[in-house]
């Protein structure tokens, strides 16, 4: 069952929080879900992904470094 953090902050007409679910979470229907159980409706500004099996977002290469390495070094990155 999906979480959302008890201590994100909420300044309407945006919320802002942290899910941590499993795969197959439709994370949008989700959202659309609870702004029609508060009876205003709600929908996703963005969506950022920072886990995902065992890829974490603090271990990711910026893609200028990966633009600006040699051919023979992009492969090191993957």
């Amino acid at each position: 069952m999906p979480a959302i953090a008890a201590d994100t902050p909420f300044t309407p007409p945006t919320a802002t929080f942290v899910l941590r679910c499993t795969k197959g979470t439709y994370v949008r229907t989700l959202v659309s879900d609870i702004g029609e159980a508060l009876g205003c409706g709600a929908h996703l500004a963005a969506l950022r992904r920072t886990v995902s099996g065992p890829l974490k977002i603090e271990d990711a290469v910026p893609l200028d470094r990966i633009l600006a390495a040699p051919p023979t070094e992009v492969g090191t990155f993957v």
